[in-house]
């Protein structure tokens, strides 16, 4: 239990002179505390939500909340145990727009109005998903630091984010495909077929292995992909998520690309390299290769490498593929994603509700009598 003795305090201009109250008390860790107030009945009442506290587990340290935030955000980004790519993300984050408006506030005096404030001035000037991006991480340092009892309670309440417009996955016809090809570099001629069939994301294509490829069960598993984060040379990383790592069916057209794909330019490991025989840089590449080919091909700029896998999942779709065997084949952690995405690009539910019942129900209904026939047999 904490104690409250009476002592003297100096004369100030906040308080005066006079008679004061500490209260004295040991966290639960056994470290000694003690606050001052102007009443005795203040400082019981402050021991009381103390030792309250302590009761329920939900104690703060007063002093944790002092220390800066750039500080405490250090240790939290150090301890993550996060993908490559998303470390390299929160890194450019942090430094560019979350550390230099908040990095030297201590963490316990920074409120919801000021987060409000913080991400309105994002909003001015990032689209809305970098701005949500940036912000989620901002959050998640708040949260770690309520569990950890450096704050009471976190200021990302409330918050107000811009809009996200979604816009419609953009896919290639059959002909923009052949185009497409045609106009490609001949080293990532057969790159475009695996893409369009077998709808493994940019990353998965960059980095699948010949040893991965079963050419005789026209089958291949995606276990990495190659990825290039800023400032380093491009390397090979886990995948998205686990639902990531899968078996794809190779249709035919895919296997006989890939068999003359290796044949002109043979490997025993990274299928598709760059024409000096490296590992494909993803920015490189969209620039030295992509968007000639796309260019000549006379496609839009808004057709990119990940609208191969948005082109393989709308003719999966067409062909009335499952969402769930879609999900599976995609590599989406969950079905939730899969129809966020491609939802739309789903039949009417009204109008296949419609034809099914019609298909069952309909032949029937068909040899029901009409009102003349059913006045003749009860006449009968």
């Amino acid at each position: 239990m904490g104690a409250v003795r009476k002592v003297e305090s100096a004369a100030s201009t906040r308080v005066g002179k006079g008679a004061r109250y500490r209260a004295d008390w040991r966290d639960p860790q056994g470290r000694k505390h003690a606050k001052t107030f102007a009443t005795k009945k203040e400082a019981l009442h402050h021991l009381a939500i103390v030792e309250g506290d302590k009761a329920r587990g939900s104690y703060v340290d007063p002093s944790g909340a002092r220390q800066r935030f750039g500080d405490y955000a250090k240790t939290y980004v150090d301890n993550q145990q996060w993908r490559p790519s998303t470390r390299a993300l929160v890194a450019s984050s942090m430094k560019n727009h979350v550390l230099p408006v908040l990095a030297d506030r201590p963490i316990g005096v920074i409120r919801r109005s000021e987060i409000q404030a913080f991400v309105t001035g994002l909003t001015a000037k990032l689209a809305p998903t970098t701005v949500e991006t940036v912000y989620t991480t901002v959050r998640c340092i708040f949260r770690s630091a309520v569990r950890d009892r450096i704050i009471i309670d976190s200021p990302c309440d409330h918050i107000k984010l811009p809009e996200i417009v979604k816009k419609e996955v953009q896919c290639l016809t059959r002909d923009q495909v052949s185009s497409l090809i045609e106009h490609m570099h001949p080293r990532f001629r057969a790159l475009v077929s695996v893409g369009v069939g077998t709808g493994l994301r940019p990353g998965e294509i960059f980095g699948l292995r010949v040893p991965r490829i079963d050419f005789l069960r026209r089958r291949l598993s995606v276990e990495e992909q190659l990825q290039t984060l800023s400032g380093h040379a491009p390397c090979f990383t886990p995948l998205k998520t686990k639902a990531s790592q899968r078996t794809v069916p190779v249709p035919p057209f895919v296997i006989e690309a890939l068999s003359l794909h290796l044949a002109e330019f043979p490997s025993t490991d990274v299928v598709f390299t760059t024409p000096e025989g490296a590992l494909i840089n993803r920015t490189r590449f969209h620039d030295r290769f992509w968007t000639p080919a796309r260019i000549a091909a006379g496609l839009p700029a808004s057709i990119t490498p990940h609208s191969m896998r948005h082109t393989y999942v709308s003719t999966l779709i067409g062909q009335g593929t499952h969402p769930k065997a879609i999900q599976a084949l995609v590599g989406h952690a969950s079905i939730k994603t899969t129809m966020d995405e491609y939802g739309h690009l789903f039949p009417e539910s009204n109008e296949q509700t419609t034809a099914a019942l019609e298909n069952v129900f309909g032949p029937s209904a068909a040899k029901l009598p009409t009102n003349n026939e059913g006045e003749l047999r009860r006449n009968a």
